[in-house]
């Protein structure tokens, strides 16, 4: 397909499914993820992602049946804007029925490239959670590395770690290097870096769909963790609005009739939707969306509008 014939449109997507043993329902019943999944849980949904891990399909329009990466290979300054040389981010929905494990990312300075990591720095959006769902989220004072490592041998890593009761439409931003773990009950949208490197702290000694023990990754966790304090306060964000930080921006909107968008940015938006329904217009066609659909939004598209009663969560890199 030569470029002048590119044909450019909210693309909505068709997520990948992951499904980890820590996933429930609630993708499937919240936002009525695909029925016909070979999964009867789903542990995450990647929405929007050009990762080998998950590649994720354009769902209707020319492009159908395509994956996303296909389609930006075609003209990656008219999908990705011209700042953008690959696809920066992946967003996810997570469904974390039980607690997932004690973990950590690494960052551009320390992932091992050579080894297939890659930097993984991430934001949270409560989507939904139980009344005493809560998030762990670095550690309460300052660790030396031996310290640390004693806390995995007598199994008391996370009563040094901030254990925080967290609320619908709050957002907590993880840096990589910051020890973490969602706990279960929580419902969440997540936007990260480009990875799938994850390293494994401690998984409350559970045992995997053979009887195995997961797998951790202490050594690499030890080479990479941000030992400092945590200061709770300067990351927590109530009645989230707005976020950015150099790889990513997440913006949250609340539609009651209709509204304009003119991408200011040369970039590309992602849209999410958390709650209620619309409709995206661009072109004077009409693009019907539910509630969990995520679209595409290439950075060729520099106006559309969106009509319903819905929130959105809106990301560009």
């Amino acid at each position: 397909m030569k470029k002048q014939e590119l044909n450019y449109y909210p693309m909505k997507m068709q997520p990948v499914y992951k499904n980890y043993i820590w996933g429930g329902t609630r993708l499937l019943e919240h936002f009525n993820k695909d029925k016909d999944s070979e999964f009867s849980t789903i542990a995450e949904s990647w929405e929007v992602s050009c990762n080998l891990a998950g590649l994720t399909t354009i769902s209707d329009g020319i492009f159908r049946g395509k994956t996303l990466q296909e389609i930006v290979n075609l003209s990656k300054s008219d999908f990705l804007g011209k700042n953008n040389l690959v696809f920066p981010i992946i967003v996810k929905l997570i469904d974390a029925q039980k607690d997932l494990s004690i973990q950590v990312h690494p960052s551009e300075g320390n992932a091992n490239t050579d080894m297939g990591e890659s930097a993984k720095s991430e934001f949270w959006y409560i989507v939904d959670c139980d009344k005493d769902s809560y998030i762990y989220y670095g550690f309460k004072e300052d660790i030396s590395k031996k310290e640390f490592i004693n806390s995995i041998k007598t199994k008391t890593t996370c009563g040094l770690l901030n254990k925080i009761n967290i609320k619908k439409g709050e957002a907590y931003y993880i840096p990589a290097g910051t020890i973490h773990a969602l706990g279960k009950g929580a419902l969440v949208a997540e936007i990260q870096q480009n990875s799938n490197t994850t390293f494994r702290i401690y998984d409350y000694d559970r045992v995997d769909c053979n009887g195995k023990l997961r797998e951790l990754h202490i050594d690499r966790a030890v080479e990479i963790l941000n030992f400092k304090r945590t200061d709770v306060n300067l990351q927590l964000k109530e009645n989230f609005s707005n976020f950015e930080c150099e790889y990513f921006k997440v913006r949250k909107i609340t539609i009651s009739k209709d509204m304009v968008f003119n991408k200011s940015r040369d970039n590309f938006d992602i849209i999410q939707f958390i709650s209620g329904k619309g409709i995206i217009v661009y072109n004077n066609i009409y693009y019907n969306a539910n509630l969990g659909d995520t679209f595409f939004i290439p950075a060729k598209i520099k106006n559309y509008y969106i009509k319903g009663q819905c929130d959105l969560l809106i990301t560009q890199a």
